[in-house]
């Protein structure tokens, strides 16, 4: 039987590592100064820290990540915290608490009010360390590393928050499942507005976060959505009923249990053949695919038989790669629109 509070918290992968965007702390008062365009990786397990180096070296950038859960909200998480003398005072959405620090030293998760609305109402000018303030989390998997684990990604910045949030729900809107898709997570230069002297806002130049699917499985995506589109596509069979009833005698008769071990060698044979046909698939550790349900590996199977077929068959054209870089082209002009209207 359950313990409430401490066996129904549900399943978690343990954490190996974590990626930071600061150099480490001078002092125990003072943060790390920003790294800008690269990352730097923390790890006190020897073995993934070597791993990680081998694999991406002493300036990390463009970290080829994958997701173990299937939405954006259960790998990326966000919140207002205030963090005062090492401990989490409170926690919450910007408006109500959902985790709360009590005088006993304990924690309690009875829905209050955010402290720190009161706080700014009566003093607007309230040093922010007083306040909460918004922190991103995301877990990914790193593939290089080889474990069962994830690796922090934390943030505290506005813009990286608002950034990872659309990147991750974009994906997921296209596919419905972030797990096995391939990601590229990177820190790149962009230009925001933020406050300057005398009240006014100013753009300055600022490394944020960005992730997006690996280019090589975006342009088998492409391919194949481009195909799956031509006039008499053929539609995916319904799957086989998992029980029938015998019209006769009335009696259920259940489906067999699905050999896991057959999808595998299935998947296998389909990434071969991919590669034979001169694409690279998408990354995929076997431990990875051992972990999967077969479901999972099935969804693996269409989308791989699927690549397979489009690079086989003649098809239209697929749009250029280059449409990604014009829109951020013209996200980059939209800001630079309202920054001159500012």
């Amino acid at each position: 039987m359950g313990i409430i509070g401490l066996t129904d918290r549900g399943a978690a992968f343990p954490r190996v590592g974590i990626l930071r965007k600061g150099a480490a702390k001078p002092n125990e008062r003072q943060p790390g100064a920003d790294l800008k365009d690269h990352f730097r990786f923390e790890s006190d397990d020897p073995t993934v820290a070597r791993a990680f180096a081998a694999a991406y070296g002493d300036k990390p950038n463009g970290i080829r990540v994958m997701f173990y859960y299937q939405t954006a909200a259960e790998n990326f998480e966000a919140w207002q915290e205030h963090h005062s003398a090492g401990a989490l005072k409170h926690r919450c959405d910007g408006q109500t608490c959902v985790l709360t620090l009590l005088p006993n030293g304990t924690y309690s998760h009875e829905p209050t009010p955010c402290p720190s609305i009161e706080l700014k109402r009566q003093n607007p000018t309230i040093d922010k360390k007083h306040l909460c303030r918004p922190v991103g989390r995301l877990k990914v998997i790193i593939p290089e590393l080889a474990r069962m684990a994830y690796v922090l990604v934390p943030t505290t910045s506005i813009n990286d928050i608002l950034e990872l949030q659309a990147n991750l729900e974009a994906a997921e809107a296209l596919r419905g499942d972030l797990r096995g898709i391939p990601f590229i997570l990177s820190r790149r230069a962009r230009k925001v507005s933020t406050p300057g002297d005398n009240g006014q806002r100013a753009r300055r130049e600022k490394w944020l976060l960005s992730i997006e699917p690996e280019p090589q499985w975006v342009q088998l995506q492409l391919t194949s959505m481009a195909r799956r589109a031509l006039p008499g596509a053929e539609l995916p069979a319904l799957p086989a009923p998992a029980e029938y009833i015998d019209s006769d005698t009335g009696e259920i008769f259940e489906g067999e249990e699905e050999d896991c071990e057959a999808l595998r060698a299935r998947l296998k044979a389909l990434r071969q053949d991919l590669a034979d046909l001169g694409a690279t698939p998408w990354a995929l550790t076997k431990a990875q695919v051992l972990a999967m349900t077969c479901d999972d590996i099935r969804a693996e199977i269409d989308a791989t038989e699927a690549a397979v077929q489009a690079l086989q068959a003649p098809v239209m054209a697929a749009p250029s790669v280059d449409t990604v870089s014009s829109l951020e082209d013209e996200y980059d002009a939209i800001l630079a629109a309202e920054a001159d209207k500012a």
